[in-house]
């Protein structure tokens, strides 16, 4: 067998993949207050927040083989930020997507329709 069509029948598997990392914040502006000074008409912009804390973000792809080259693929996404000392800043996205693909030997194209929600914690600072 040919490297060519040893390198698709190997493609042409249905799989799990899994992806994913984190990040650590320090953020001096949070919130993208503007520099002090700057006003529109009597609009003063507030003081800027910091915070420190963690951006994660984690995938899970599933990949299905279909005829002459073709695959579907389910894509959950889950992404965030936690500030450790300003969690009214706190956020999470999730988004899901469900597509189609080609590939041969030189070409991989996915086209991969998602829906996406973000949420801001500041509900989460109940004192």
């Amino acid at each position: 067998m040919d490297r060519a069509k040893k390198w698709l029948s190997g493609q042409k598997t249905d799989h799990w993949s899994f992806r994913g990392g984190f990040t650590y914040l320090n953020e001096k502006n949070i919130n993208n207050v503007p520099p002090s000074g700057r006003t529109i008409g009597k609009w003063r912009p507030g003081k800027p927040q910091s915070g420190k804390g963690l951006l994660y973000w984690g995938e899970a792809e599933k990949t299905l083989s279909l005829p002459d080259n073709l695959f579907g693929v389910t894509r959950l996404t889950v992404s965030g930020k936690t500030y450790w000392n300003n969690h009214s800043y706190d956020e999470l996205s999730g988004s899901t997507g469900v597509g189609l693909g080609y590939r041969n030997v030189n070409t991989m194209i996915q086209i991969i329709p998602f829906y996406e929600k973000k949420l801001l914690w500041r509900w989460a600072c109940v004192k």
